[in-house]
């Protein structure tokens, strides 16, 4: 009999830490390339679970993802979030290179890294995350206003961690 010291066999939590740590660290899995491979890190502290657990599971839940904030970062308490699937998306390297503010990407529907079409309000929003708190930027009349604002709150955040 196998002894079980986190409780967390089968679950959605324990498979979101496996997958983080297959996509680094095993050079078989179709996505090291794009992690591992291409030199994303876990960060010492998470090469346990039962720390990985401490550090994320308050904020876990149900069908939300593990993100980076920072996609050339490492995988680390400071640089990681839950996120939908769709929140996602817009944070992703389009042919390799990260794109912000104003570069055109291909893998959301605004084409610009921080800009969403809210069809409710008919404008166009942008929000940023910085150390896993979310933080409204505004809603704009087009979609390179809301794009400006993330790349001049991003830059703000990044001078601010220096």
């Amino acid at each position: 009999m196998t002894y079980i010291r986190h409780g967390m066999n089968k679950t959605a939590f324990l498979r979101a830490y496996k997958n983080m740590r297959q996509r680094v660290e095993n050079p078989n899995n179709p996505q090291f390339k794009d992690y591992g491979g291409r030199g994303i890190v876990i960060c010492e502290r998470w090469q346990s679970f039962l720390n990985f657990r401490d550090d994320m599971y308050a904020t876990w839940k149900p069908n939300l993802t593990l993100d980076r904030i920072d996609n050339n970062g490492p995988y680390s308490p400071e640089n990681c979030r839950w996120t939908t699937r769709r929140e996602q998306m817009a944070n992703r390297r389009p042919g390799g290179v990260w794109a912000v503010g104003l570069e055109p990407i291909k893998t959301n529907t605004s084409g610009l890294v921080g800009a969403h079409f809210a069809k409710k309000q008919g404008k166009w929003i942008s929000q940023i995350s910085i150390s896993r708190k979310h933080h409204w930027l505004g809603t704009f009349d087009t979609k390179e206003e809301a794009a400006e604002a993330y790349r001049l709150a991003r830059a703000a955040a990044s001078k601010a961690n220096v």
